[in-house]
């Protein structure tokens, strides 16, 4: 059976969320909030990048741009 990219995304969405959450644990202290919620993005773009050559996807509308901007200010809030 064949995952289709949205599954896969999942599934690596899910492995990077578990690998922040422990690293999380062990780094807060030392490098503080703020850089470790950068560390975080670039983690889960490591993991997610090589879903964009797999399949070309349509842009992202400009009226979504907005709520994906409120969203990632929202979860990573002011540091």
């Amino acid at each position: 059976m064949m995952l289709g990219s949205g599954a896969v995304a999942g599934l690596l969405t899910g492995i990077k969320v578990g690998a922040a959450l422990f690293a999380s644990q062990l780094a807060v202290g030392a490098i503080g909030v703020g850089l470790l919620g950068l560390l975080r993005y670039r983690i889960a773009l490591l993991f997610l990048l090589p879903l964009l050559h797999l399949k070309p996807s349509a842009p992202v509308a400009r009226k979504d741009w907005l709520p994906i901007i409120l969203l990632v200010l929202c979860q990573s809030g002011p540091a």
